[in-house]
């Protein structure tokens, strides 16, 4: 049985940059209580997704909110916009299966509502998926395409940014007190330490990385095979000169990259 006016909203964001500055998030949840508090709607809680895009499984709050729905807590879910669950149309219509299994009302705010008991009606939210997989599809083409151009013109190409420097606009500049941990990591790689023994270094120092975590040898490695530390700059198999400044020069670069994993 379901709980009487159980009401959840659900909202997601997908990239780092919109949970720090609070673009996208904030404006869903404010739309959401205003959708509620317009019909008298008791809105229990949200499910917030933070930085995070892509399949079913990476999202813990979907997924917890899924299982909510199959105990029988929920009886309304309410979106700002509809893409906000899925822009794969077959993410889409899974997700609105599950909720249609277990009675539950899918509401989105900025759609407009259709009887998807209704074939019309059916056809034409089918429609907005579409449209919404469509601009998806737009949008991570011309990521790409200004990530090439970028690199092409010596830029770093995507990620996040890496040890041993910082961002100023658009360009990388080094960062001293990490720069000088990343040259002591090659230094060390070149003398013949393990992996296991750069580690333990940097943390018995109190280094650590840019999420302020521990030290660990993928970490390591990374930063070990990574050709913008010598001032490369790449995306894809298009590889060109950078415009930042070297922390380690390409001969000790390549030297440690000869080096077998030990």
């Amino acid at each position: 049985m379901h709980s009487d006016n159980i009401v959840v909203g659900y909202v997601r964001v997908s990239t780092q940059t919109q949970v720090q500055h609070g673009e996208g998030l904030e404006i869903q949840r404010q739309k959401i209580k205003e959708y509620c508090s317009k019909r008298k709607l008791q809105l229990s809680r949200f499910y917030e997704d933070k930085g995070i895009s892509g399949a079913v499984k990476d999202r813990p709050a979907l997924i917890n909110l899924l299982k909510d729905c199959e105990s029988g807590q929920i009886k309304k879910v309410i979106v700002y916009k509809q893409d906000r669950l899925s822009r794969e149309l077959g993410v889409s219509m899974w997700l609105e299966t599950q909720f249609k299994k277990y009675n539950i009302e899918l509401i989105s705010i900025f759609e407009p509502e259709f009887d998807t008991d209704d074939p019309m009606g059916k056809a034409l939210k089918r429609i907005i998926s579409v449209f919404a997989e469509l601009e998806r599809d737009i949008i991570a083409s011309r990521l790409r395409d200004g990530r090439e151009n970028n690199a092409k013109n010596g830029q770093r190409g995507s990620g996040p940014i890496p040890f041993g420097y910082l961002k100023e606009g658009d360009d990388l500049v080094i960062c001293p007190d990490e720069a000088k941990w990343v040259y002591k990591i090659y230094r060390w790689r070149v003398k013949g330490l393990r992996y296991s023994e750069i580690v333990n270094r940097l943390n018995k120092n109190g280094i650590r990385t840019k999420r302020g975590k521990l030290f660990h040898t993928e970490a390591v490695k990374y930063i070990l095979q990574n050709e913008l530390y010598y001032g490369a700059t790449n995306f894809g198999l298009l590889k060109s000169k950078g415009i930042h400044e070297p922390i380690v020069s390409k001969r000790i670069f390549f030297k440690v990259k000869t080096e077998k994993n030990r």
